[in-house]
């Protein structure tokens, strides 16, 4: 692979990690987490080769998705509900799949994005990536926990992890721009919605709203997540928190 793909992974997982810290300040029964990936150049070498590296993290090392419907025969809750839940928050222009690693440690995670959006990753499947990850998503009790329109609910909602609540508290839920600082220096992620101003959308559970016109094989339920979102796509990142 040439230098490109090594960052474009790299970043693609570290994106996957900022999105997962934003997944756990909803209070999901088991948080999620990705490793830290670098790039090291081995200068003293004649053809300074590149690596991309990671931590090791042993253990029992599973698959739980893939980045063309492929789901795990045991099916676990937490990565399903990650997966839809990226999809929905981002508005239907992103979705982290190819869920895999130790426990609720992952790695090597796929981004679908939309064509606005940066193309990450030679397995990006834009659209046709969603299109198969609803085809087989069953949704389980921690995307109904998350306010998630429910997509081929599982018959038992009982199995596997699940919240102490049916669904989170009423909360508000803010959009807005994302900045890490660079020696003192704001910076922007390149992933990222690009917004105006704040924009905060409450979660009531007596609200409704309407199937999606493109949103194959789901349906509305009576208290959705429902978010507001800008439509530019450019340097920003969807993110949410807990007020």
């Amino acid at each position: 692979d040439d230098m490109e793909s090594y960052q474009e992974d790299v970043e693609m997982q570290m994106h996957a990690k900022d999105w997962a810290k934003k997944f756990n300040l909803s209070n999901p029964p088991k948080k999620v987490d990705f490793v830290a990936a670098f790039l090291i150049t081995l200068r003293d070498r004649e053809i300074k080769p590149v690596w991309a590296v990671e931590e090791f993290i042993s253990g029992n090392y599973r698959k739980h998705n893939n980045n063309y419907g492929y789901v795990s025969e045991d099916e676990r809750n937490t990565p399903q509900a990650f997966s839809h839940w990226t999809y929905e928050v981002s508005n239907h222009t992103t979705l982290i799949c190819d869920i895999q690693g130790v426990g609720d440690l992952y790695t090597d995670p796929q981004m679908h994005t939309i064509e606005d959006l940066p193309s990450l990753g030679k397995g990006n499947l834009g659209t046709r990536g969603f299109q198969k990850f609803l085809e087989t998503h069953k949704c389980n009790s921690i995307c109904r926990y998350l306010r998630l329109p429910l997509i081929n609910l599982k018959a038992d909602l009982l199995s596997g992890t699940r919240p102490d609540k049916t669904v989170m508290p009423t909360m508000p839920i803010d959009i807005f721009n994302v900045q890490e600082k660079k020696n003192g220096t704001p910076m922007r992620h390149p992933l990222a919605l690009e917004s105006s101003s704040s924009v905060s959308a409450s979660i009531e559970p007596e609200l409704s709203i309407q199937p999606q016109v493109n949103r194959p094989h789901s349906h509305a339920i009576s208290d959705p997540l429902s978010l507001s979102s800008p439509k530019n796509y450019s340097e920003t990142i969807v993110c949410c928190t807990v007020m």
